[in-house]
C-alpha cells in the first residue's frame, strides 16, 4: 500500500508526533530528519513517514538514547519504522551497543 504523501508543514508535523515544533527544528539540525520537501517559498513539509520518524526518535530518546547514538542507528540503517511499537526492550537489543558507547553524551 502507498503511503499517504499529504504533506503538512512543520508545525502540524510537529503537533500530529506530539512534539514541540522547536524539537522538529533541532532534529532537523543536528541531522535526525530531513523535510519531505522544502517548497519555493523555504517551507518545510513532511509526509506521514517523516511524522513517524519524529516519532521513533522521540520514543528512543525518551527512554534513555541519546540523539548522537539515534543519529548513527539511522545512518546505519539498521531500523525501520515498522518497530515503532517494539518497546524499549526490543529496541534496545538493536541500540544497546550504542547507548553503551554514548552513555556520558549527549547531543
Amino acid at each position: 500500500m502507498l503511503r499517504n504523501r499529504r504533506l503538512v508543514p512543520i508545525g502540524q508535523a510537529a503537533k500530529k508526533a506530539g512534539v514541540s515544533r522547536q524539537s522538529v527544528q533541532y532534529y532537523i539540525m543536528v541531522g535526525l530528519l530531513e523535510p519531505t520537501r522544502v517548497s519555493s517559498t523555504g517551507r518545510r513539509m513532511f509526509d506521514d513517514g517523516a511524522v513517524e520518524r519524529i516519532k521513533l526518535i522521540n520514543k528512543l530518546n525518551k527512554t534513555g538514547y541519546p540523539l548522537r547514538a539515534i543519529r548513527e542507528l539511522f545512518i546505519e540503517g539498521r531500523t525501520g519504522l515498522t518497530r515503532l511499537g517494539e518497546g524499549k526492550d526490543g529496541l534496545a537489543e538493536t541500540l544497546g551497543p550504542l547507548s553503551r558507547s554514548r552513555k556520558g553524551s549527549r547531543a
